[in-house]
């Protein structure tokens, strides 16, 4: 107990130093956030008890389904789950594995967010309160089954990511996993919503078959325990527990794996001379060559072309389902939402690979090759989500008419982003640090963070003002025959957006590398 209690305040410690550039205010608003959305859910889960048998059967499988789901994906999607998934970083204490492993269920416990799910959880026995003994007794044990579950599960989760990430191979798995499981998610929740308003037969469907998973047969046993069914309702939760243990378990055996397992590296081959740029004979041929070796090889670069690409296809395929356009040709210009995932990383391309910066800054300063180079690394990431989901949604839905106009103003609105980018990027560089953990976006604001995000909306606002001209007419008047003409003159004038923005930025930047070295790579200087 006493390394249990150890591990909350070393939870509660590291939420806090987490925060703490953030001010008291961000603590206080993380806390009362969590807070609200516990009692949001007791609220939720309380009445159950007032509902008719169905749509309290509804009501606590997707509950159930969707809390120990957002629990798993949450920690990704906000940056990554905290410290204590690694017990490397607690290897060196003098601790027991059994002390070790209270430590970390302790921390595991204890965070705001699974506070939150906790309080939410109580709400099912205040709701669906019964006067026999053996069946509120049953509802109450439910609480820290269902808690024990989405730990276990999330824990797990986690820690397989941790393992996955000692190898640069795994790294790429585990976000190609995690992102493809979070759309997936993400998908999943936009879809069920409108499946359970327009046809209760549909909607039966898609919680029967969540029934059949680990938080359904929680759902199930608390039906059970609800109507009085004491054998069945013990049998679907002893199943639930027997799970929720089966991962915890599992937890348990990987963290200790970790403590004695070397870590895997990357090697090179003893026989491979060639030279590291290949070819290039020119500065920009070099330069290119550069960027796209570190685009390779940047483990924050990787994660948001997976995410982005992934994330701008989902989008694209749910704007298709909600807008019932399965039918429609034009429904193929939804994939130009693909662009707005990833335009915001071409904003800060500085920012990447800060630490060699003073290469440039000495051989003659941040010229216009090198800056052509740094935004045109960033064409394949515009460009692929489009690409990707105008293929998808044509081979769905058939409709192949409108693909080359789609994909010609996929490549216009590329061009202006690259342009807007370059001239952003020298007005707000932030050094962006690549880490073992590929999940956390390690960036410091240095204390700009309003001044950048007003420059980031300013940005996108620029891109849609530029290209406005181009995609408009032709979104406007797509069956008209110049429609597709003035798509391929987009492209043209795509790239004499980006020339001339990456032109512009090369004016600020000429004299200006000494001040760009001292803001992103201040080692540098020391």
């Amino acid at each position: 107990m006493t390394y249990a209690l150890l591990g909350v305040r070393l939870r509660w410690r590291l939420t806090r130093n987490r925060l703490r550039k953030g001010g008291t205010a961000l603590f206080v608003v993380l806390l009362l956030g969590c807070a609200l959305i516990g009692l949001a859910g007791t609220a939720m889960f309380a009445s159950a008890g007032g509902l008719e048998p169905e749509p309290r059967r509804v009501l606590l499988v997707l509950g159930f389904t969707l809390l120990v789901l957002g629990w798993v994906f949450m920690p990704i999607v906000g940056g990554g789950a905290d410290e204590t998934v690694d017990p490397t970083r607690l290897a060196l204490l003098p601790l027991r594995r059994r002390e070790l492993g209270a430590l970390l269920a302790g921390a595991a416990s204890s965070g705001p967010a699974a506070l939150a799910v906790l309080v939410a959880l109580v709400g099912v026995p205040l709701g669906l309160s019964v006067t026999d003994p053996v069946p509120m007794v049953l509802l109450v044990l439910a609480v820290p089954v269902v808690f024990l579950l989405g730990l276990g599960i999330a824990r797990l989760a986690a820690v397989l990511l941790v393992w996955a990430q000692r190898s640069r191979r795994g790294r790429d798995l585990a976000v190609l996993v995690s992102g493809f499981a979070g759309v997936s998610l993400w998908l999943a929740s936009q879809s069920v919503g409108p499946l359970l308003q327009a046809d209760n037969d549909n909607g039966s469907a898609v919680v029967d078959v969540l029934a059949w998973l680990p938080p359904g047969w929680a759902a199930r046993g608390v039906l059970a325990a609800a109507d009085g069914r004491v054998g069945v309702a013990a049998g679907w939760l002893g199943l639930t527990l027997a799970t929720a243990l089966a991962a915890v378990f599992a937890w348990a055996a990987i963290t200790s794996r970790l403590l004695t397992a070397s870590e895997r590296t990357v090697g090179v081959r003893a026989d491979d001379h060639r030279p590291p740029l290949g070819r290039a004979s020119t500065a920009l041929t070099a330069a290119f060559a550069k960027e796209f070796r570190y685009l390779r090889r940047s483990a924050g670069k990787r994660v948001q072309f997976m995410l982005g690409t992934l994330m701008g296809v989902g989008f694209a395929i749910i704007q298709v389902i909600q807008a019932g356009g399965t039918h429609d040709p034009k429904a193929v210009f939804f994939a130009l939402w693909g662009v707005i995932f990833t335009i915001s990383g071409s904003f800060n391309v500085l920012g990447f690979d800060s630490g060699s910066l003073w290469l440039e800054v000495v051989t003659g300063g941040i010229r216009r090759e090198h800056l052509m180079a740094k935004t045109g690394a960033w064409l394949p990431v515009l460009f692929l989500p489009p690409l990707l989901g105008t293929l998808i949604i044509a081979t769905w839905t058939g409709q192949w008419r409108y693909v080359p106009t789609a994909l010609a103003l996929a490549l216009t609105a590329a061009g202006c982003g690259l342009g807007v980018g370059a001239v952003v990027s020298t007005v707000a560089a932030i050094p962006q640090t690549d880490g073992d953990n590929p999940f956390s976006w390690r960036q410091g604001m240095s204390g700009r963070g309003c001044v950048t995000g007003l420059l980031t909306i300013l940005g996108l606002v620029s891109v849609g003002l530029l290209a406005g001209p181009i995609l408009v007419p032709c979104l406007v008047a797509t069956d008209r025959w110049w429609s597709p003409v003035l798509a391929v003159i987009g492209i043209g004038y795509g790239a004499g957006v980006w020339f001339a923005g990456v032109t512009i930025a090369a004016r600020r930047t000429a004299t200006r590398g000494p001040e760009y070295l001292a803001e992103l790579s201040p080692r540098a200087l020391t």
